[in-house]
Formats: structure tokens, C-alpha cells, sequence
């Protein structure tokens, strides 16, 4: 994923997306970067 964000980082320090698209992009990105590390709950029972 750090190299997804480097190239991202490219894009904009380069001229090709605007800092709105580059802040779209971004936030998309650390949303699924959350989903995949979310795991999902189990109920379990306290002792």
C-alpha cells in the first residue's frame, strides 16, 4: 500500500491531479485500507 500512496503523491507533486483529486484518491485509499485490516466481530462469551 506505501508504494500506492508514493505514486499518488507523484501524481500530484507532478502536475497531473489537482490537490481535490489527490484528497479524493487519499481518503479512498485509507478507507480500504481499513476494510482490509477490519476483522470481523465474533460474540464470545465472558467467564
Amino acid at each position: 500500500m506505501e508504494e500506492e500512496f508514493d505514486e499518488l503523491r507523484e501524481l500530484f507533486l507532478d502536475g497531473i491531479i489537482t490537490i481535490e483529486e489527490y484528497v479524493d484518491r487519499y481518503n479512498a485509499m485509507i478507507e480500504e485500507e481499513s476494510e482490509r485490516e477490519r476483522h470481523p466481530f465474533e460474540p464470545h462469551e465472558h467467564i
